[in-house]
């Protein structure tokens, strides 16, 4: 991967490769190249593969030196852990359970979260921050890992690799998969960058989506990736116009809040790329920009499997068409028999990006595609927010031990999470506050709902599972919904 992403070193050497919106740093690609190559010396003279889970993870938001992390273990041969950001202590620590890393890096204002995470975890971690904010005892800084050159040993090994965390899970998305899909990405008729070109990072690099779409494929291309740290919709457009950048790639979810600019705001974007399943407004997206709107699709935090060609007009509701090299297959109930176009199934999909390339893989997703090979997806086996991965069987767990919570469900509507909820005592309903409160001891903002559904019963089917089908289908919201914003 790293010998893609510097193979036109020479000729990109004294551009700027990263500006940090956040701390107003800026590094050119032959800076970035040296710190990432000493963090690859570091990792190695450290890295020992025979102790379990001896590997670095990083705690970070959309930064200088996420990028420097994952590049350097990437150059290393060392497997990297890109956690969550906005995890709480207990997510971190089952993170830690997990995965085991031996280093830790960090913002200072996260090292509580980690302390915390490590007490319940009982996994020791050596912490590094990036920042000068250092008041813990046994705290180390960023710079150590960056401060020392040498040359790292292109045969160190073969466990590098991004491993990536949810649902309690650990995942490894090897080099191979990982640099398949920036190839992808990077071939002419899919992406519109340009050396030269500034684009915004808003998709989070701590997981395989927004790394590879942005920061790999940006500095592959010779581009400046401008790194944003926060999701609100008047920070993006502050940070698109104050630092000109003129590629911007997205969320479905934020096609709501960009079909409400005003065509001033969008003027100095040359190219919007859409991730996800579109929404109804994302066809008057094209009537407020009237520069190049391209839409990709691949599962919540992992590569990218469809995309619009460019130059060609979009169609409504498609994702897009099959990225060069991979393959798909519509299927019936049965899973075996293939079925015709424009019949909706589940999709299953191979590809270099996936696994060994070989074996079909199911998406979980049902959709179909047309005659011309453009795909829809009619339901989303994954639950995601703002592009985050989101297990309902995780909430409703959390949920039921609320002393008022008898049963819980968590479905999607609108692409907002909401509780339906069976109180112990119907007079005494927990409220929507009440829940996100309890809600907010364990799991992320991003996990809170936003509405919460008092019912006598849950729906379910002939095996006795919730039918969050019909509870989607038939949510009726309130006038007034409680919100919940996080950064």
């Amino acid at each position: 991967v790293h010998q893609q992403v510097w193979a036109a070193l020479n000729e990109h050497g004294d551009r700027i490769a990263l500006t940090c919106t956040k701390t107003g740093r800026s590094f050119k690609y032959s800076r970035l190249k040296q710190l990432s190559t000493n963090m690859a010396c570091w990792l190695q003279d450290n890295y020992s593969s025979t102790d379990q889970g001896t590997h670095v993870a990083t705690v970070l938001p959309n930064s200088v030196e996420l990028a420097i992390s994952a590049l350097g273990a990437l150059e290393a041969g060392v497997p990297i852990a890109l956690f969550n950001p906005h995890y709480t202590p207990f997510e971190l620590s089952l993170a830690l359970s997990v995965g085991k890393p031996k280093w830790v890096i960090t913002t200072s204002d996260r090292v509580h979260t980690i302390l915390e995470a490590m007490s319940l975890s009982k996994v020791e971690v050596q912490i590094f921050t990036v920042d000068d904010d250092i008041t813990f005892s046994k705290v180390k800084h960023f710079e150590e890992l960056v401060s020392e050159g040498g040359t790292p040993n292109k045969n160190f090994g073969k466990h590098g690799g991004i491993v990536m965390y949810n649902d309690g899970e650990a995942r490894k998305i090897s080099q191979k998969n990982i640099l398949a899909n920036c190839l992808q990405l990077s071939q002419p008729e899919l992406s519109p960058l340009e050396p030269g070109d500034k684009m915004a990072a808003i998709i989070p690099m701590w997981n395989c989506h927004g790394l590879t779409h942005t920061l790999l494929r940006g500095l592959r291309s010779g581009a400046e990736v401008v790194t944003v740290s926060h999701l609100q919709p008047s920070q993006i457009l502050a940070t698109v116009n104050k630092n000109k950048v003129s590629v911007l790639p997205t969320l479905s979810s934020m096609v709501d809040w960009l079909t409400g600019c005003k065509k001033q705001d969008l003027e100095g974007l040359k190219s919007i790329t859409v991730s996800g399943r579109p929404s109804l407004l994302s066809d008057r997206l094209g009537c407020i920009f009237k520069g190049e709107v391209l839409h990709s699709y691949g599962p919540a935090e992992g590569p990218i499997l469809f995309q619009q060609r460019r130059g060609s007009a979009c169609r409504a509701g498609s994702v897009g068409q099959l990225l060069p090299g991979t393959e798909a297959r519509i299927t019936g109930p049965d899973g075996n028999n293939d079925l015709p176009y424009n019949v909706p199934g589940e999709i299953w999909v191979r590809g270099p990006q996936l696994g060994d390339g070989k074996l079909w893989m199911s998406t979980g997703d049902q959709g179909y595609y047309d005659q011309d090979g453009w795909f829809y997806i009619t339901e989303q086996a994954e639950m995601n927010v703002d592009g985050l991965k989101v297990s309902p069987t995780e909430l409703e767990a959390v949920l039921k031990q609320h002393e008022s919570v008898a049963e819980a469900a968590v479905f999607l509507a609108d692409k907002e999470l909401v509780a339906a909820v069976v109180p112990f005592d119907p007079y005494k309903p927990p409220s929507c506050k009440e829940l996100n409160l309890h809600l907010g001891t364990q799991l992320a903002p991003y996990k809170h709902v936003c509405d919460v559904v008092i019912m006598s019963s849950l729906p379910k089917d002939s095996s006795g599972e919730v039918n969050r089908k019909h509870l989607s289908k038939n949510y009726n919201p309130k006038k007034e919904l409680a919100s919940i914003t996080y950064v």
